[in-house]
């Protein structure tokens, strides 16, 4: 099995890589997605659920754009995974899959994520109720879902946060996004450039850094309803965005009700300003603030807390300690980097 996979890991069809930017960030972008909702289905909290990274998306509303016919999942991936599906199992391919994607797009090229193998697959996996995040809430919808539900740590929530620097979001499948850039604001440069920015939660959305957090610091953030009064976006000039439950890492945003922050409120670095209405903690009170400055500072460290809570997401439910069973079972740890191509 090892030599097996060693040959997937050098395979010339994984290393083929879009051309555009735009195409790189969606490419990127959503084959993290993929492995984070795969892996948001399990509840460690139910004994007898064995949902989790298991190769199977539910019905639910939240994977639009994951589960069509159309998208990146059935387009692109599952051909490659079934040329190689007596070799490994699917759920082990689409972690492989985001683990290549991430440092293929790691500019750096520093960053090297652990890999394990041994999830086994589902073919039928709805759930009674969404596990997903509601990006409308704030802190405490980290909490429900990355800590109680999945058994992480809001120190792995904020880090695993960290990879809407790659992508973008897409107004038919999640319902919020902008439909016009900004004309009279475009710090992108080129119109390439500029497409490659809407919507996106920084500007170089096809690469993968800490410029997440640099942009919940650094930038004027305007809080809108393009969408509905049931949905608040945070926007930069019309152009890249945040959610309530990204700006929460940084700021003390105001709440009307439990899912919806008040319309009109600005945050960003000057917030002493007359024109901010919300506050940046004066002290690192709370770990998500803290660490989130934190990241912004300094990429190597994100890089490499990115690495450890991708590990724990991706094997979420399962021993990676042989001495340790896990609810789901035990995976191997196998080093792609010392594969040799051939």
């Amino acid at each position: 099995m090892n030599t097996e996979i060693c040959c997937l890991r050098v395979h010339p069809g994984l290393a083929l890589l879009p051309t555009t930017p735009f195409e790189k960030a969606n490419l990127f972008g959503g084959a993290v997605r993929l492995n984070f909702h795969d892996a948001d289905e399990a509840n460690l909290q139910n004994s007898t659920d064995t949902f989790g990274p298991d190769g199977c998306l539910s019905s639910s509303s939240d994977n639009a754009g994951l589960v069509e016919s159309t998208s990146l999942v059935n387009t692109v991936i599952e051909p490659m995974w079934q040329k190689y599906c007596d070799k490994i199992s699917r759920a082990d391919f689409w972690v492989l899959f985001g683990k290549l994607s991430l440092e293929a797009a790691d500019p750096t090229n520093s960053i090297k994520l652990d890999y394990q193998f041994g999830r086994q697959d589902k073919t039928v996996c709805e759930l009674e109720v969404d596990r997903l995040p509601n990006p409308q809430y704030g802190v405490e919808m980290l909490e429900k879902v990355f800590v109680t539900q999945m058994g992480l740590t809001m120190e792995d929530a904020v880090t695993l946060l960290g990879a809407h620097t790659l992508g973008h979001t897409h107004i038919e499948n999640s319902g919020y996004g902008l439909t016009t850039e900004n004309e009279d604001f475009n710090p992108c440069g080129d119109d390439a450039q500029r497409a490659n920015c809407l919507n996106a939660w920084v500007y170089n959305p096809h690469e993968f850094d800490n410029g997440f957090y640099y942009s919940l610091f650094v930038q004027l953030w305007d809080n809108k309803q393009p969408n509905g009064p049931d949905k608040n976006l945070w926007v930069l000039g019309s152009n890249t965005i945040m959610m309530n439950t990204d700006m929460v890492l940084a700021y003390n945003i105001t709440f009307t009700s439990s899912a919806l922050s008040a319309v009109g409120q600005q945050c960003g670095p000057y917030n002493r300003g007359a024109l901010i209405t919300c506050t940046m903690p004066d002290a690192p009170t709370s770990s998500s603030f803290e660490l989130s400055t934190k990241f912004a500072a300094d990429n190597s460290f994100f890089l490499s807390s990115f690495a450890t809570s991708f590990k724990k997401m991706t094997t979420v439910g399962y021993s990676t300690d042989s001495a340790t069973p896990g609810k789901l079972g035990s995976l191997t740890g196998i080093d792609l980097n010392s594969c040799s191509a051939k």
